[in-house]
């Protein structure tokens, strides 16, 4: 599986995708694109039109999750990122790829969302 992705895995993602991870990804995908994949190509087309806001104005916390070994999402975008929006708490994760920091760090991304104030 971590082949399919070719130079965008890591060695971390690597051994997490070997250890048992890449068939549940795999399900999760199936599951994810199984009516379309519309949202998809939406959420690429984001990556290169501008959003709509000014980062700077956004007023809720935010947590920017990031490792250092991330070859799919470059960690100086991470760093911009929380940055920029000036409620946003960082963590910048130091080796980890995409893939390894939310499976590693599954219950604390889950602990960050559900400590967010609710509105």
């Amino acid at each position: 599986m971590s082949a399919a992705f070719g130079g965008l895995v890591p060695a971390i993602d690597v051994e997490v995708l070997e250890a048992g991870y890449a068939d549940q990804l795999a399900g999760q995908m199936r599951r994810a694109l199984e009516h379309g994949f519309d949202g998809w190509i939406d959420d690429d087309l984001a990556f290169v039109r501008d959003w709509g806001f000014d980062l700077g104005d956004v007023r809720v916390p935010v947590t920017v999750w990031q490792g250092d070994q991330d070859l799919m999402v470059p960690f100086a975008h991470g760093r911009w990122l929380a940055h920029h929006l000036h409620t946003a708490t960082a963590r910048m994760v130091p080796g980890h790829g995409h893939i390894s920091l939310v499976t590693r760090y599954r219950e604390q991304i889950l602990d960050d969302l559900l400590d967010l104030p609710r509105t």
